[in-house]
């Protein structure tokens, strides 16, 4: 089910959207689809009086609205100077978006202010933006140029799409009809991940070599738990575990623990060598776990994160997990961290 979440530019609340939302629902409701639409109110206006307000702040507030409202499969559409808090937005809530829009916005630069008297500093993006899938709206009655960031970005990322609308830089008054129809061509777009080469194999418990390399990536990214080759062996019989390379070089693994007998919960984990992270590759590896984890009926999915690996705590958030549990193992002092797909 498909989830629209607007959010208008400086000054503005929700009522912008009204007649957008409202066409949004009417061309929904004439497909049968299951899709629904939020238009949010960031801290600041008349109707959110009282909260303090600034970049950060409405990065909370979007990700908040998301989170409360149990949204998955989100299309996240920013208007004007709200397109930096959406593109920040659209980063931490990770799995659960579907693609981010920005209509005649402003886009966040990492290590750069949009005003550089603002109360909350410089912008922080963990992943460079071009790794989103987005839909660029440029409102162009003067010209077909959109604005110098998201132009950079056009031209370089991968699932970036540009689409002009030959309005001014109010759609949602002027053109709401014509900007429904791009949001709705936006949510049905098929954003895969490009291709990376990643090869992905299965570890076969009488593999000695298969067995050596999913215990190097393990010991390397765990390194206060380290397990023995006859751990690995055993934990083979038991779980689906799998390496992953690119080329020749071996750059991680996974594990899928089965939902056991009455139960529908399976765990997921997925680690990337530190040497190859911030490619995408953690991605298509937890992907294609998670993926199992379905084939075998599990409806809810876990992961477990060593509580010094802020790279993988980061990237389980940033997917839609949750932490629920710590705890330490016998002999150890570096806590384990359980979370659970929202």
């Amino acid at each position: 089910m498909t989830e629209f979440v607007l959010v208008a530019d400086a000054w503005l609340g929700a009522a912008a959207w009204d007649e957008v939302a409202r066409e949004l629902r009417t061309a929904l409701r004439a497909t049968g689809e299951e899709h629904e639409v939020h238009a949010l109110t960031l801290s600041g206006p008349a109707d959110e009086q009282g909260r303090a307000a600034g970049r950060q702040t409405h990065v909370t507030d979007i990700v908040d609205g998301i989170d409360e409202l149990g949204l998955r499969d989100v299309v996240l559409v920013g208007h004007g100077c709200s397109g930096i808090p959406v593109g920040q937005a659209a980063e931490r809530i990770g799995g659960r978006l579907k693609r981010v829009v920005f209509v005649d916005a402003d886009v966040p630069v990492h290590h750069e202010s949009f005003v550089s008297t603002g109360p909350d500093g410089r912008t922080v993006l963990t992943h460079p933006l071009a790794e989103l899938p987005a839909t660029y709206v440029a409102c162009t009655p003067n010209t077909t140029t959109p604005r110098p960031e998201a132009a950079k970005l056009l031209a370089t990322a991968p699932d970036w799409q540009l689409v002009t609308l030959d309005t001014g830089h109010w759609p949602m008054f002027s053109a709401p009809s014509a900007l429904a129809r791009v949001l709705l061509d936006a949510a049905a777009q098929d954003t895969p991940p490009p291709a990376s080469g990643l090869r992905i194999h299965p570890v076969d418990a009488g593999s000695e070599a298969a067995l050596h390399n999913w215990q190097h990536v393990h010991n390397t990214v765990i390194p206060t738990a380290v397990l023995s080759l006859e751990d690995v062996r055993e934990r083979a019989a038991r779980n689906l575990l799998h390496i992953a390379h690119l080329g020749d070089a071996l750059v991680g693994c996974t594990t899928v623990r089965p939902p056991a007998a009455g139960s529908t919960t399976a765990t997921v984990i997925a680690r990337i060598l530190p040497a190859h992270r911030g490619r995408g590759l953690g991605r298509e590896l937890y992907a294609h776990a998670l993926a199992e984890a379905r084939t075998l009926g599990a409806e809810v999915i876990e992961t477990v994160v060593l509580a010094s690996n802020p790279e993988g705590l980061d990237f389980a958030h940033r997917a839609g997990f949750i932490e629920f549990d710590r705890y330490v193992l016998p002999g150890d002092t570096v806590p384990f961290v359980d979370l659970r797909l929202t």
